[in-house]
């Protein structure tokens, strides 16, 4: 699974690396919202096989 997030979203980035997601590249400049040029990071994660339970406790921290 591939998540495309704002790189000055801080927020987000911590999120998807709690729940297991990775770094998988940058692209600086990559779009412009609001007059301003927004970083696009790219964070991907590998899913489980169809079946099987996540066993780790990120999605049930509050």
């Amino acid at each position: 699974m591939i998540g495309a997030i704002d790189g000055a979203n801080a927020g987000s980035i911590r999120l998807h690396k709690k729940l297991g997601f990775k770094e998988a590249g940058r692209c600086p400049e990559a779009a412009i919202k609001r007059g301003r040029w927004l970083d696009r990071v790219f964070m991907q994660r590998r899913l489980e096989a169809p079946g099987t339970v996540r066993t780790d406790s990120a999605i049930s921290d509050p």
